[in-house]
């Protein structure tokens, strides 16, 4: 459909989660993805006190890449704000311009709604920690011109309603929706996809102005963060 991918790898671990999920939010550089968390579970490997540390890690920045599903082994988890932090370190190409058509249209007709004077940024979470252990398989972020995060929304894409989300909101495309959004299906439906993505998109603004950040709000990730070794 959206993204090219092997439906002969549905059932492998590398492609944990659902078809749709995939086709409609894109999915994060899991190359990038297994380097992050390498470096944020294993954050002792990575300190530098000598010049054979900067050799040292170096080598391992470098080295031949463990494989993705490396990732998740012995159920490792990651907090919500350090998962987040993770996957915006780790997209595929421009979050203002994202690979799955749904998100890119979605992420333009935001910002059309919003205005100029503010920065969509659309972060896909399929594949990652932020996906497996919090339920989140997206976020949108909101920017001033300066860069200034003002606001975000979490969401979650379903083909069936779950009842309850972890995230701010639950997408639900039922399989008969599907073939309507699809471009490259018979079935497609240009006006029944441009009213889904309006109405997500007019749903996405109400909780965007719901979460406007205020003065304390949103604590920021330590991820990332240099530390100094004393």
């Amino acid at each position: 459909m959206f993204n090219s991918f092997s439906f002969e790898k549905i059932n492998n671990f590398e492609n944990k989660g659902s078809i749709l999920e995939f086709e409609y939010f894109g999915e994060i550089n899991k190359r990038a993805y297994s380097q992050a968390v390498d470096e944020y579970l294993n954050p002792e490997l990575y300190k530098i006190k000598s010049q054979e540390d900067v050799e040292r890690v170096f080598l391992r920045k470098n080295k031949e890449k463990e494989d993705y599903a490396n990732s998740f082994k012995n159920d490792s988890y990651i907090k919500f704000k350090d998962a987040m932090a993770i996957v915006e370190k780790c997209q595929f190409g421009n979050p203002e311009m994202p690979n799955a058509i749904f998100a890119r249209v979605l992420r333009k007709e935001i910002s059309n709604l919003l205005g100029d004077e503010y920065k969509v940024k659309f972060f896909t979470a399929v594949g990652s920690h932020l996906d497996t252990k919090h339920g989140v398989d997206a976020f949108i972020k909101v920017y001033d011109k300066n860069e200034k995060e003002l606001a975000q929304v979490t969401l979650d894409i379903s083909g069936r309603e779950k009842g309850a989300s972890k995230a701010d909101l639950l997408i639900v495309v039922s399989r008969e929706e599907r073939d309507c959004y699809d471009f490259d299906s018979d079935n497609f439906d240009k006006e029944k996809f441009n009213n889904r993505i309006k109405n997500e998109a007019l749903r996405i603004k109400e909780i965007i102005t719901k979460n406007r950040k205020t003065s304390g709000e949103y604590p920021k990730s330590s991820y990332g963060q240099k530390q100094v070794v004393k």
